[in-house]
């Protein structure tokens, strides 16, 4: 999927009609109709239910258009950028594994932020598999990465350990308990994080030393698409624990009657480290907010 397919999905999601976004489009409806297709399919789930009356977006549909205008949003950002830097802004970026600016939350970098007025700091989420490759391009020398770290080109310091809970319709058999086994889990068709992610690999293992295979229906990148998976009735989903807490899928949780549940007979978790690579050369200000991590990280602890 690229920015042109984007953009076709967004006019028509909008236009709510393949004829009207071909008009704008300068497509002609079959062929603007074939390129959501061919998205559907790439994707694995249906993003419009086509009627006599026209087309409906799906949970999906509606998901991957939130997603489009954040994008667009972060087009924007990158832009103004781009111009704060012609006033003398500094940008000074740092890598996350997926998921974990939502968990810290922009108030804890408001400490570093009130200090350095003149400085934009941009966080920037990757998938695992691209964080070494960003960090060897030295883009940014500061990272939050998922464990175990590689000690021999990195050095670092814990930070925090996210648990990780399966959702379910509140209608499956299995909601009505606590926690569920992996051998039940194994019964359901589940939706996951993809293979770019070590959460992949992490929830295959821990089936896998059960003697137990999953069921896995869908690998996404995007948070929405397991959410609304589960919302289908499709199945269940594996997702972080704080993200059941948090806006908006706290909401859309309640709102389509969608339960959390532990693992019963094992943890799915994941450690959190803020990273350096061994060879990097750090500006003062890379050190500054280095520190700034670390003693947020022992206040919290403590």
């Amino acid at each position: 999927m690229d920015s042109m397919d984007l953009r076709v999905f967004t006019i028509v999601y909008e236009s709510a009609s393949f004829s009207e976004a071909s008009k704008r489009l300068f497509f002609s409806p079959q062929g603007t109709a074939k390129k959501i297709s061919h998205m559907e399919a790439d994707l694995g789930v249906e993003l419009f239910t086509r009627t006599k009356k026209g087309i409906v977006p799906t949970h999906y549909g509606t998901a991957l258009y939130n997603k489009a205008q954040e994008i667009q949003l972060l087009f924007d950002d990158i832009q103004a950028i781009g111009s704060m830097r012609s006033t003398g802004k500094q940008t000074l970026s740092v890598f996350s594994t997926h998921g974990f600016l939502s968990y810290l939350g922009p108030r804890f970098f408001s400490g570093f932020a009130d200090l350095h007025p003149d400085v934009i700091l941009n966080a920037i989420e990757l998938p695992d598999s691209l964080l070494p490759a960003a960090f060897v391009e030295q883009r940014t020398h500061l990272g939050f990465v998922m464990g175990p770290v590689d000690d021999l080109n990195y050095e670092g310091f814990y930070v925090a350990t996210n648990s990780y809970r399966v959702i379910l319709p509140g209608s499956h058999p299995l909601a009505a308990q606590d926690a569920i086994t992996l051998q039940g889990l194994s019964t359901i068709p589940l939706a996951i994080r993809g293979k770019e992610y070590n959460v992949y690999s992490l929830n295959l293992n821990k089936f896998i030393k059960e003697g137990v295979y999953p069921n896995i229906a869908l690998e996404s990148s995007e948070d929405s698409f397991l959410f609304s998976f589960v919302a289908d009735g499709r199945g269940g989903a594996v997702v972080l624990d704080f993200q059941t807490q948090q806006e908006p899928f706290a909401s859309y949780m309640a709102d389509h009657g969608l339960v959390a549940l532990t693992l019963a007979d094992t943890a799915f978790e994941r450690d959190v480290y803020f990273v350096v690579p061994r060879d990097a050369s750090l500006t003062p200000l890379e050190e500054e907010l280095r520190e700034y991590v670390r003693s947020k990280t022992i206040s919290s602890i403590n």
